[in-house]
């Protein structure tokens, strides 16, 4: 069996969180996690379970003309990172540059390489 090759979306250098956010909020390595055009299967169970340790946020977004859901989980005592984040991701497009983007990337726990590698990537791309 060939190992799955990594996804061509993804930037060298960067360690996603997808597929780990539960493990890191639970772990408090990740005090916010987001999530874009998918609910997690396991974030309703979560949720009912953690509710007095986790806050949950869900808005209806729109790109293209193609409207989805996005949520942001975060830890208590994290509120205010986590209304920034939101303000962040539901501002005009046309605002979003490296210095926004830096921002999200560290409300998002990823570390400075890491958010360096992603404004490299994310620049060259538009």
């Amino acid at each position: 069996m060939t190992a799955a090759a990594p996804s061509p979306a993804l930037p060298h250098g960067i360690g996603p969180h997808e597929g780990r956010e539960r493990a890191l909020l639970l772990a408090g390595d990740k005090h916010i996690a987001y999530f874009s055009g998918h609910e997690p299967d396991w974030l309703p169970d979560f949720m009912a379970a953690c509710s007095d340790a986790f806050g949950w946020v869900t808005w209806q977004d729109a790109f293209h003309e193609r409207v989805f859901s996005s949520h942001v989980v975060f830890r208590r005592g994290h509120e205010e990172r986590a209304e920034e984040l939101i303000a962040l991701l539901t501002a005009s497009p046309a605002r979003w540059d490296a210095v926004y983007e830096r921002r999200i990337g560290e409300l998002l726990s990823y570390s400075p390489a890491e958010i360096d590698a992603w404004i490299t990537w994310i620049m060259r791309e538009r």
